[in-house]
């Protein structure tokens, strides 16, 4: 026989059943609901000495509750971490069929809040959206109830919002979508002066607009030596935010004999520079840059003088020794050191030897001593600053 009472809000369960020889009495049990840590009670009444366990199981695995002796009574107490984790929680009486179940709900203050986000970067003005998600937990982490309120706070650029959102299964969600300002976004949550960490999302420029390039030389020959510089515009996307740093910029030179030459560089502060020296040989360059594969630049021209209009050549026959120069450039100065002067000689129209040579103080030379020459006719061809020079040479034997 059940007989069910209630008072003071404790429900009293009389339970009448046999175990071994004797009858137990449970005068009280747990409530049907309460909040995350309440501690838990079972008390009995019994006239024999049956030993009784009651086994609690939980979202935090079980526990199997022996009682404590409080005169003619029996006690069960449980106060750990299976009431501390928010869900369900059963319990039955070992050997019998006597079971019930517990609802553990969140406390009611908020601890602490924990925040997620992503992705981390997305395109100034593009449509997308960062998904912010934060879960405010009790003082036993556990998540709050549904419909708690959260507050998201987002700075950018000097602006502040605030967002309410509630908690829907177990998390807050704000979408933060992207503005058209490039730049970091501060994003926090909070609820009742608890607060989050402050997370940095990043706000990149958009795809680089069109823009302009500019060429700066001191002078326009052909020198092999001069450096010049190619700049580009500050280089902005459709919203006007400079493009970000370490965009490379490609410089594409076209040669007027349909060669190629590529001169890259990143961007700072929207801006890209190059710098190359002049051709050695009179030359005519058209060139554009591109940004980022999608953006391309208006085209400039240059067009290089020749930077010498001779190359003197004496020949030593005694010994061997043939000096270029000296090399003059327009204004009648040695053109600078380092320029490079090409040789090729010949015999019946064989290469014999090639190679290289610099000058120094508008000279240089070429010692056919070291070719271990026979006697016999040469050909020697230089070409030195866009030039070419032609010698015969003979070589005759030692009498």
């Amino acid at each position: 026989m059940k007989i069910f009472t209630r008072s003071l809000g404790i429900f009293a369960i009389i339970l009448t059943q046999h175990l071994g020889h004797g009858q137990v009495l449970f005068t009280s049990v747990p409530q049907d609901t309460i909040v995350a840590g309440t501690p838990l009670q079972w008390i009995l009444e019994r006239n024999d000495t049956a030993d009784i366990q009651i086994m609690c199981m939980g979202p935090m695995g079980a526990e199997i509750l022996e009682a404590s002796e409080a005169g003619n009574r029996r006690v069960f107490s449980y106060q750990g971490t299976l009431t501390q984790c928010a869900g369900v929680l059963y319990w039955s009486v070992i050997g019998s069929k006597q079971e019930g179940q517990i609802v553990v709900t969140p406390g009611n203050m908020t601890s602490k809040i924990e925040i997620r986000y992503g992705p981390e970067r997305i395109e100034a003005g593009s449509g997308e959206f960062m998904e912010v998600l934060a879960t405010a937990l009790d003082s036993m982490d556990n998540p709050m109830r549904e419909g708690t309120e959260m507050i998201f706070t987002t700075q950018n650029s000097g602006n502040t919002t605030r967002e309410q959102r509630l908690m829907e299964d177990m998390m807050a969600r704000n979408n933060v979508y992207a503005p058209s300002v490039a730049g970091p976004m501060i994003v926090t949550g909070s609820r009742n002066q608890i607060g989050t960490r402050e997370i940095e999302l990043m706000i990149t420029p958009a795809l680089p607009a069109p823009f302009r390039i500019s060429a700066h030389l001191i002078h326009d020959y052909a020198d092999g030596h001069q450096l010049l510089t190619l700049e580009s515009s500050r280089i902005l996307d459709s919203f006007g935010n400079a493009i970000e740093d370490g965009t490379l910029v490609q410089f594409i030179i076209s040669t007027q004999s349909d060669g190629t030459l590529i001169a890259s560089g990143p961007t700072h502060d929207g801006k890209a520079q190059v710098a190359l020296t002049h051709p050695e040989h009179q030359e005519a360059w058209t060139i554009q840059a591109r940004a980022g594969n999608t953006a391309s630049s208006n085209n400039i021209k240059l067009t290089f003088r020749a930077a010498i209009e001779d190359i003197p050549l004496h020949l030593d026959r005694s010994t061997q020794l043939l000096d270029i120069g000296p090399l003059l450039g327009p204004e009648g100065q040695w053109i600078p050191d380092g320029m490079q002067c090409y040789f090729v000689l010949r015999q019946d129209e064989k290469i014999i030897k090639d190679g290289v040579r610099s000058t120094i103080d508008g000279r240089a030379q070429v010692n056919l001593n070291l070719f271990d020459l026979r006697a016999g006719r040469y050909q020697l061809e230089l070409r030195c600053g866009g030039m070419e020079k032609y010698l015969s040479i003979e070589i005759v034997e030692d009498e």
